[in-house]
């Protein structure tokens, strides 16, 4: 079974702390590196999210999980 995970920015773009956490997010999930991630940004070139498929070999998705609760700053319960 595969899992799209993706993030969207908190503010008008991404920060590199939200794209590291993305990527740690993915890594953790399963991601080993050679998938291709998908984006979407503004005409301007400003990065608004990220995503990317990844296997689920081990039912270790939660789908109710926040990548970006471990991105200093973003998380739900500061």
């Amino acid at each position: 079974m595969t899992k799209r995970l993706e993030h969207k920015a908190k503010a008008k773009q991404m920060t590199l702390d939200e794209i590291a956490a993305f990527i740690a997010g993915a890594r953790a999930a399963g991601a080993k590196g050679t998938e291709f991630p998908g984006a979407r940004v503004t005409w301007g070139g400003k990065l608004m999210s990220l995503d990317v498929v990844v296997d689920d070999v081990e039912g270790t998705l939660d789908p109710s999980s926040d990548i970006t609760d471990s991105i200093p700053g973003t998380s739900s319960s500061e």
